[in-house]
């Protein structure tokens, strides 16, 4: 990956990709591999760390955006306590959208949001 690359690739899907980059962390989409590769590239390239986390499975997102100090970890339905713990010590907003569980006919947020 070249470090023009996670700006480009940003840039596209946030429209502010020299404020902030997003990624959505999911089975189907990104795994934690490549995850933490396109979000690392991102962060060395001086992007902030936004993520769509654990909304339809607990993939481990919150931990990896603990991990990576995200600014931000968006959705959360399927988060266990153990990644809320995560967030919290290292700072990420966790950021709960009602609207997409309701769309989703979803009805789950994680424990502590409840």
């Amino acid at each position: 990956m070249s470090s023009s690359s996670p700006r480009k690739c940003f840039l596209k899907s946030s429209g502010k990709a020299s404020l902030s980059s997003a990624i959505f962390f999911a089975s189907g989409y990104f795994d934690g591999a490549a995850a933490r590769r396109i979000l690392g590239a991102a962060k060395a390239a001086g992007l902030k760390l936004r993520m769509h986390a654990d909304q339809l499975t607990n993939s481990g997102g919150a931990a990896l955006a603990a991990e990576l100090r995200a600014v931000t970890a968006d959705h959360l339905e399927q988060t266990e306590e153990d990644g809320i713990a995560a967030m919290k010590s290292a700072g990420v907003q966790p950021v709960l959208l009602p609207g997409s569980v309701y769309a989703l006919g979803k009805t789950r947020y994680p424990r502590r949001a409840r």
